[in-house]
């Protein structure tokens, strides 16, 4: 199990702060390979707690999926509403016979709504895309839970040059069963025009 360590000193200031060390997942998921560690924060002054982390994991490993490096850092903003960045990085992702050698994930979200920046590299190609949306029903059992938005950038280029970018922006529809995306249409300088109505679970 995690080997978790709470400082006095910082709680007795208005927060908490802890030591994160898994080094056997597989107690938590069965299944699960490789080790983490990293810090946390809940600061327990405002309105409402908010918590800072920053964790970084190796050799990672579940089922079909293989995650070489991971940084995951969470960062409240300053101010009054309990909005935070969550920063994600990976290198080295293989799943299903399939493989990535970079993934970045930036998320600024609130209950209320999310905006998400992602890039991933893959030998000469990046794919990098922008959304922002809000939940439809946040109250929803997760069952029901359906998050609509709209897919505002997608581009798609090689070796730096851009071969595809997102026209306009497409709405997007993502709930626990299944998720779609209306009327994406790419254009390239070549010309070219590809659009997609897609559906999938």
């Amino acid at each position: 199990f995690p080997h978790t360590t709470l400082y006095r000193s910082a709680y007795s200031s208005g927060a908490a702060a802890c030591d994160l060390q898994v080094a056997d997942p597989g107690a938590l998921l069965p299944g699960a390979a490789g080790q983490a560690t990293g810090q946390g924060v809940v600061s327990l002054a405002g309105a409402a707690p908010r918590v800072s982390v920053d964790l970084t994991g190796s050799g990672l490993a579940w089922g079909d999926y293989r995650l070489d490096r991971l940084s995951l850092r969470n960062l409240p903003h300053a101010g009054a509403e309990a909005r935070s960045r969550l920063e994600l990085q990976g290198a080295g992702l293989a799943w299903n016979g399939q493989q990535l050698d970079t993934v970045r994930l930036a998320m600024d979200w609130s209950a209320d709504e999310q905006r998400l920046e992602l890039a991933a590299a893959q030998g000469s190609y990046e794919v990098t895309a922008r959304a922002a949306g809000q939940p439809e029903n946040p109250g929803a059992p997760l069952a029901e839970w359906r998050w609509s938005g709209a897919l505002s950038a997608l581009t798609l280029a090689e070796d730096g040059a851009t071969r595809f970018e997102l026209a306009a922006p497409a709405p997007l529809l993502v709930s626990a069963n299944a998720s779609r995306i209306d009327g994406a249409c790419l254009e390239s300088p070549a010309p070219a025009r590809v659009c997609v109505d897609a559906d999938w679970t």
